[in-house]
């Protein structure tokens, strides 16, 4: 991989008494296509070497303070930022596998992103009801029904990630 190469993030889907966890984030480019606060899935950056289910465990203890198991893929989404702009060449482009998990232990916290250092983009972090996810503005911008809907339907069974533990 080069700085040319798409970057590959995970993300996690928690959920436990009907309610989802979720890490608030400050923007991270500047961009009037982004809200300057929004709340999204735990996750983060994959680690060259690092399996999917390993960057998933370590960003959520970083970022939330507990241990999790990896599940099933949810969803896959893709973002180039600028998007298709032939006048601007793309300054941020990610592919992000979301994977359904459960919290098997530790403490909730407010985590911090190592790479950030002092600029941490991490603000707060917490357990949201489903029937308050209209309350709060998500990224991306499917997630508010993805969630809903899978929710209300108990999510689907996805087809099983190669070497995931379902």
């Amino acid at each position: 991989m080069n700085a040319l190469s798409p970057r590959l993030r995970v993300c996690g889907i928690f959920i436990q008494e009907g309610k989802v966890l979720l890490v608030k984030h400050r923007r991270f480019a500047s961009s009037v296509q982004f809200p300057e606060e929004s709340w999204i899935l735990p996750g983060g950056g994959v680690h060259y070497g690092e399996s999917l289910t390993a960057a998933l465990e370590r960003e959520v203890l970083e970022e939330t303070g507990y241990k999790c198991e990896v599940g099933r893929v949810a969803f896959i989404k893709e973002l180039i930022f600028p998007f298709d702009s032939p006048k601007e060449k793309a300054v941020h482009h990610s592919v992000s596998i979301g994977f359904y998990g459960t919290i098997t232990s530790g403490s909730l916290i407010t985590g911090r992103d190592p790479e950030f250092g002092e600029h941490q983009l991490i603000v707060e972090t917490k357990w949201i009801p489903f029937e308050q996810l209209s309350d709060h503005v998500l990224y991306p911008p499917f997630l508010s029904e993805f969630l809903r809907t899978g929710f209300e339907s108990e999510f689907p069974n996805i087809v099983p990630l190669y070497g995931s533990k379902e």
